[in-house]
């Protein structure tokens, strides 16, 4: 019933990038702090939001839908789009994949997951359920050991004792890891100290530079935009508004502005100078995505465990990136945790990038949105 190959197309003609950058304009909204930086990873939260779908029941589903980008499509079309998705991305792992993308549901012990459910989420999102108890310290040593091993010991010590209670049914997790080498590298001897102006004053960064004849730029009266490529697929933007601060830029930028960005680029000689940097932030969802129409919150859902129904009670993501001369890597985990219900223009001239100021950064592979953010301050 889950392999009609055919009615992907619908899904495909809406972009998930529209519930990546509409979720980013509400997060940026509600931490809208100048000194500080940003990073969040939409695909992680996306894909265990898909999987969701199919434990909710028919009148709530069409907005959570077209939440997701999928307004005109079926249940069953969103969750081919998302094996297709994952098979696009080469997950489960390749020898030449710089990607893990990991899901799993863990649901309480002695609670079964419901057959469909299960069946779905194996399928068509590569998902595993456990049983675990809640109420043991041994819950949170699991979890974050799954946590670490899937983000290359990138992430750690999620989970803590305020992460579950007596009254947790289930929580569905979705990791992401990348980490590649540029197609170009930056040469190491030539990373210097310069000044970056941060949005309260000057600060001391580490600058990478990198010139060469055929890099992909993009340049008008408001930006300068430039894509590295990794070595097996996917790209680093790294767009610097020319007045704009960088939090209002990310902000008002949509989908269809980002792949007009992405389609005027043009192979140009030129200099960039970008400092090396790396963020770690932590992030409470739940309110952008009431925002942006999530409906799940305080609604229970039905089908996804047998001895009752659950409601979401959090949504919660910590992402990481490290950008230097050799490449990028970059980690991020998201997590619902649920309750029982009853408990609740082209230019010809070289061009010159100076990236000494805040800058907005997407990471991408294969059109879909991997981790996007602002870089304020180095020493943030």
């Amino acid at each position: 019933m889950y392999r009609n190959e055919r009615r992907i197309v619908n899904v495909k003609s809406l972009s998930e990038a529209d519930f990546a950058f509409r979720l980013g304009q509400r997060l940026l909204a509600a931490n809208n702090k100048p000194n500080i930086n940003i990073l969040y990873s939409p695909i992680s939260i996306w894909l265990p939001l898909a999987a969701l779908t199919n434990a909710v029941d028919g009148r709530d589903k069409p907005m959570l839908l077209e939440v997701l980008g999928a307004k005109n499509a079926s249940q069953i079309e969103l969750n081919e789009y998302a094996k297709k998705m994952l098979s696009d991305l080469k997950i489960p792992d390749h020898s030449d994949s710089p990607m893990k993308i990991a899901n799993t549901l863990l649901v309480a012990s002695g609670d079964t997951v419901k057959k469909e459910f299960n069946s779905i989420f194996g399928y068509a999102y590569l998902g595993r359920t456990f049983n675990v108890d809640f109420a043991s310290p041994e819950a949170i040593n699991a979890v974050n050991d799954w946590i670490s091993r899937n983000t290359g010991g990138l992430i750690n010590n999620v989970a803590d004792s305020r992460t579950f209670n007596i009254n947790t049914s289930s929580v569905i997790l979705n990791v992401i890891y990348f980490s590649d080498k540029w197609s170009l590298k930056f040469d190491t001897g030539n990373t210097k100290p310069g000044p970056f102006h941060a949005p309260f004053g000057d600060v001391t960064a580490k600058f990478m530079l990198r010139e060469c004849n055929s890099q992909q730029y993009f340049e008008d009266e408001n930006i300068q935009a430039i894509a590295l490529d990794c070595r097996n697929g996917g790209q680093m933007w790294i767009i610097l508004p020319k007045y704009q601060i960088a939090n209002d830029f990310l902000e008002s930028l949509t989908a269809l502005c980002f792949r007009n960005i992405k389609g005027k680029c043009r192979r140009r000689k030129g200099k960039l100078l970008l400092p090396r940097f790396e963020v770690n932030i932590d992030i409470d969802l739940e309110g952008a995505l009431r925002e942006i129409g999530v409906s799940i919150f305080g609604t229970p859902l039905s089908g996804l465990i047998e001895n009752g129904s659950v409601i979401i009670t959090s949504v919660k993501q910590r992402a990481v990136i490290k950008v230097d001369e050799k490449g990028t890597t970059a980690a991020a985990v998201t997590s619902y945790v649920g309750v029982y219900a009853a408990a609740i223009p082209q230019l010809t001239d070289p061009f010159v990038m100076v990236c000494d100021k805040p800058f907005v950064f997407v990471l991408e592979k294969e059109d879909q949105i991997l981790f996007m953010g602002v870089f304020n301050n180095p020493e943030a």
